[in-house]
């Protein structure tokens, strides 16, 4: 018996000492490429709708379904007692300077739990509340530059930032248990969802440089010529009409415009249809139309 009891303490002892638990990725500077890709690897797998603050929404009036906004981002809409408004959570993640969006100088922060959370509202420069519908936008941006932001709008004659304050507090519980796609019942999953959008241009040989990276979007360089393309979701009837390429696959600038490509099927529905997912290829170069092809050959196949 005296054996036994020993072991079980030397067993205790040993666990006690082992190696401690790594710290969650969003914690830690990303200070090489390396973990710059491993966050936005992460920060993919993160489920926008599974982070909504339900029953605080609830609390301003009454939240419609979820809709996905891109692939990395979540809506509702709101029925409150002044009228519409409408509460979109996007993940953010990436080191390059416009991956959070315009932060004005006049913008606060405060840090809560390790995060630095930032509002923005929509305040005039000289610091009066603009007409019409309002809004207020809370960056919830934690050290390896990945968190997510809120956006709330609301009616005329209301101010959103206390409460878009509160949802955006309310949602870190939520972010430290890091969701995974499918956690939300019923939510619609397309071909886009989850994937790395670098990937095609990468088996090309293109060079994909990590501090220009964000979610659902590549920037690299491909023979020579720098470009870029961004995944997103439309209606499927925004591909019935428009000048087409030599094969007839996808939709050609009109002017600077973007072309646009429907990488798949229907998958959902939105607020004016159904949704396809696809693709937004800057340029008209020669390098841009190779890549839209590789895109379409990928995802189509």
């Amino acid at each position: 018996m005296r054996r036994l009891l020993l072991a079980a303490a030397l067993l205790v002892t040993v666990i006690g000492c082992g190696s401690p638990e790594p710290a969650p990725y969003w914690t830690v500077e990303a200070t090489t490429d390396e973990q710059v890709f491993e966050v936005l690897t992460q920060a993919r797998s993160v489920e926008a709708c599974a982070l909504l603050p339900r029953a605080e929404l609830a609390e301003l009036g009454t939240p419609g379904p979820d809709q996905l906004r891109r692939t990395e981002g979540c809506e509702v809409k709101l029925e409150t007692p002044a009228g519409q408004g409408s509460f979109r959570l996007l993940v953010v993640a990436g080191i390059f300077d416009g991956t959070w969006g315009i932060v004005p100088d006049a913008s606060e922060s405060v840090t809560v739990d390790g995060a630095t959370l930032t509002t923005v509202d929509d305040s005039r420069s000289d610091g009066t509340a603009p007409d019409g519908e309002r809004w207020c936008r809370v960056d919830v941006k934690y050290p390896a530059s990945v968190g997510y932001q809120v956006s709330l709008y609301l009616p005329a004659g209301s101010d959103p930032c206390p409460a878009a304050e509160r949802l955006a507090r309310a949602a870190m519980s939520r972010w430290v248990e890091q969701p995974p796609h499918g956690t939300t019942p019923g939510l619609p999953r397309s071909i886009l969802t989850g994937v790395d959008p670098c990937a095609v241009p990468a088996s090309l040989g293109a060079t994909i440089e990590a501090d220009q990276q964000q979610l659902g979007a590549c920037s690299f360089t491909l023979d020579g010529t720098a470009g870029g393309f961004l995944f997103d979701y439309f209606t499927e009837a925004g591909f019935a009409e428009g000048r087409r390429d030599d094969r007839g696959r996808y939709i050609l600038p009109d002017g600077p415009a973007l072309m646009k490509g429907q990488l798949g099927p229907v998958f959902g529905t939105g607020d004016d249809g159904p949704l396809v997912p696809a693709v937004l290829v800057g340029g008209d170069t020669p390098t841009s139309h190779r890549i839209m092809n590789a895109l379409l050959d990928h995802f189509q196949r």
